[in-house]
């Protein structure tokens, strides 16, 4: 907690400036480029991330970091020459033709993010949380400035997409220190032999995971490439407001819920199977607790709030917000919890319902543009869309949970 909170607070002072130096139009460039990274980075390190936490013998979680390491270093080279090659296309699909020149960046960033998640899952298993958290910070306090400097230099998006790509570097080098300080022997002793077979014991996470995290990818960032488009440069403006609306409620909803699904998740690998249910309950409570709060707290802020604290190019974005709220609230109680169906080991539960997931959100934006709604209805059907299917994932889950067998 004491991590993210440190990162996010400089995040949203920060915003008061990073607001009044880009516009939303630009914001969008950074979105595009987020949502690329987020898509893609899904196939860079096989997901095999979360299974660090499995192995019983430590030798097979070192194996398996090395593994994880070494298969996203052949995919970031994989990532740049398709970048050159068809990045021009990607960005003119997309309705933003600039976002060509960030492409390149796509391959090392997406090595980055995943080495430091599954350096985080390396240190989750020791229950060393500091390394972690820690993290969180570097990356607000590298990435967040650096916005701030490009932008006073009228950088345009480049500032932007630029200073994610310096945090994410931040964030990989503080951790690689902290893991040889704390772990020197971690890649010690590392053989091929160990690598591959640690990769064909945990072969059901690439095998049902990449498709799942896919599929869940795809569905969480389909309204970014869609609203550009379907809705023209009114959808462009649209993305810029989503942009900010994701940076000053989902990403710290998130990033307190990934820090403690870690936690979570460790913790699960210890608790009896006929004890995870309640668990899981208990938490979840909690979780929804939090979620209404914060719901009625968006819906109670003044009109002009916006206006006042991000400049007037963003006075719609409470509009916006007040929709969203719902879906960022929900995300937050469910997917911090969602580590538990890695915990049954139910791949093909997770795939199938990230196949729904996908498949909802498509019915909800395409549906709403073919019937003739603009933006802001079809921002409307996909939040409903994304509130109904998290609320399937927990009456799955609770199935799963109650099943004696699991």
């Amino acid at each position: 907690m004491f991590g993210t909170i440190a990162g996010q607070v400089v995040s949203l002072l920060l915003s008061l400036f990073v607001t009044r130096l880009y516009t939303p139009e630009m914001f969008a460039s950074l979105e595009h480029f987020s949502m690329i990274l987020g898509i893609l980075s899904v196939f860079v390190g096989g997901r095999y991330e979360p299974a660090i936490m499995l192995p019983k013998k430590e030798k097979d979680a070192k194996h398996l970091l090395a593994h994880i390491i070494r298969i996203s270093g052949f995919s970031m080279f994989v990532l740049m020459v398709l970048s050159f090659l068809f990045g021009k296309q990607l960005s003119n699909a997309l309705g933003n033709p600039d976002l060509n020149k960030y492409l390149w960046l796509i391959g090392p960033t997406s090595f980055l993010f995943v080495f430091t998640t599954a350096v985080g899952f390396w240190f989750s298993r020791l229950k060393k949380y500091k390394p972690a958290a820690s993290s969180k910070a570097v990356f607000s306090l590298t990435s967040e400035p650096a916005k701030v400097i490009y932008g006073y230099f009228k950088s345009g998006p480049d500032g932007l997409v630029y200073s994610v790509g310096l945090g994410h570097l931040a964030t990989s080098i503080f951790l690689y220190l902290r893991l040889k300080k704390l772990t020197p022997s971690v890649f010690k002793d590392i053989k091929k032999e160990g690598m591959k077979a640690v990769a064909k014991d945990y072969k059901d996470y690439p095998k049902y995971a990449i498709p799942s995290s896919l599929l869940s990818r795809l569905a969480q960032w389909l309204h970014i490439a869609l609203f550009g488009m379907l809705f023209g440069s009114a959808g462009l403006i649209a993305v810029g407001f989503l942009g900010l609306c994701r940076r000053i409620v989902m990403t710290p909803l998130n990033t307190f819920g990934a820090s403690f699904s870690q936690v979570f998740y460790q913790r699960l690998t210890e608790i009896d199977n006929e004890k995870l249910k309640a668990y899981y309950v208990r938490m979840l409570r909690l979780f929804l607790l939090i979620g209404l709060a914060m719901i009625a707290f968006v819906w109670v802020l003044p009109e002009n709030t916006m206006t006042i604290i991000f400049g007037d190019d963003w006075g719609s974005v409470l509009k916006y917000l007040r929709v969203l709220v719902f879906w960022f609230s929900a995300n937050f109680a469910v997917g911090s919890l969602s580590f538990i169906l890695h915990r049954l080991r139910s791949q093909k539960t997770i795939l199938i319902l990230d196949a729904l997931h996908f498949s909802l959100v498509l019915v909800a934006l395409l549906g709403t543009y073919f019937l003739g709604g603009d933006e802001f209805d079809a921002l409307i059907a996909f939040v409903v869309m994304k509130v109904v299917y998290l609320s399937i994932n927990v009456l799955v889950t609770l199935r799963k949970l109650s099943n004696p067998a699991v």
